[in-house]
């Protein structure tokens, strides 16, 4: 599997690995997106005493045929875990994006949640999308307070190479200038979802959310919004700069790509979806610089290894609680020797793979 699609976060990679920072999905969020630039673009001003001002823009499972005529086997990846006083925690994989197969998927897991306690996701992205001050307080974590744009952290061929593309798909406004550089990886991306055949409205995990709502189910939080946007934040400007022309180096291929890992969800195979997230191409990681194979680590290990200990750890919280539970996160975390399944194993709970 080619480097560029771990390094391109947050679809590509964090289709498989993160429930939000989507602040534009919507119209709501995108009032959101603007509403904080114009307040981080005046407390920019006052700081620095700026008079320039700016102008406001804007198996023998089912086997289905989406409307886009692509088919496949639906059989993604469920396991039980039994806990000591007899509960179950059922680890599901989900994906952030898709097409109308996602609901089949939701008929096929819908009985097991139905019978469970609460839902377990990586946080409730539709509450999220209901509270407006939370979206303007997180958005403000991903944004510039020190007088600078994102013009100030990336090379000005990346910057007009991007706000071409975002122009030409009309998805640029002035007012994203404000954000962080590792921000533009996520408006590049979630762009480019636009021009598939897939959409994040979509989104495995706001399928259950909403699901669980209507069947009055606890929701639980795995990991918060503010965790999320948080790493989001801490990511530095030469990782984004990575991941923005490792995205213009390979966006012809995007919906193949996209294709290829939505199907391997759909199918449950667990061996394609290691190798997309854990494994290198070895004559792709040849071509980096030390200083880029650093940066390619640190993310691997914020975005996986890290999380993964913590998403483990709340399983077993989950388990002790004695209540039954339905364990949705990203399905990254759930594959490797790395990944919440053989974690929990590691650590002698009975896991046994679900066939749906």
């Amino acid at each position: 599997m080619k480097l560029w699609k771990k390094l391109t976060a947050p679809v590509l990679a964090a289709a498989l690995l993160l429930s939000g920072c989507q602040l534009y999905g919507t119209t709501k969020q995108k009032s959101t997106v603007e509403s904080s630039a114009e307040t981080s673009a005046t407390a920019t001003e006052a700081d620095t005493q700026a008079t320039a001002s700016t102008t406001q823009a804007v198996t023998e499972a089912p086997t289905t045929e989406s409307s886009s005529g692509k088919s496949g086997s639906i059989s993604p990846m469920m396991w039980k875990v039994t806990g000591e006083k007899g509960n179950s925690l059922y680890l599901f994989g989900t994906i952030h994006m898709g097409d109308e197969r996602n609901d089949t998927v939701l008929q096929l897991v819908s009985g097991t949640l139905d019978n469970c306690d609460a839902l377990a996701v990586e946080f409730n992205v539709e509450a999220f999308e209901e509270d407006t001050a939370k979206q303007t307080q997180l958005a403000m974590k991903l944004m510039y307070t020190d007088g600078t744009t994102v013009k100030d952290h990336i090379s000005s061929d990346l910057y007009e190479q991007s706000v071409s593309y975002l122009t030409e798909n009309d998805n640029y406004n002035q007012f994203y200038d404000y954000f962080i550089a590792g921000y533009w990886t996520t408006l590049l991306q979630q762009t480019a979802v636009k021009n598939t055949s897939y959409s994040l409205d979509n989104a495995m995990d706001s399928k259950l959310i909403q699901y669980a709502g209507d069947k009055s189910k606890e929701i639980l939080e795995v990991e918060s919004a503010e965790f999320q946007f948080d790493m989001e934040a801490n990511f530095s400007d030469d990782l984004a700069e990575l991941q923005i022309r490792s995205f213009f180096e390979e966006s012809d291929n995007y919906e193949n790509d996209l294709t290829e890992m939505y199907v391997a969800w759909l199918s449950g195979d667990e061996a394609a979806l290691t190798e997309m997230e854990y494994e290198v191409d070895e004559d792709e990681y040849a071509k980096l610089t030390d200083e880029e194979k650093e940066l390619y680590a640190d993310y691997q290990k914020t975005m996986l290894t890290d999380r993964n200990v913590g998403m483990a750890d709340k399983a077993e919280e989950y388990l002790a609680s004695g209540k039954n539970v339905f364990f949705a996160v990203g399905a990254g975390h759930m594959v490797s020797d790395e990944g919440v399944v053989q974690l929990l194993k590691n650590r002698g709970c009975k896991v046994e793979r679900v066939n749906l």
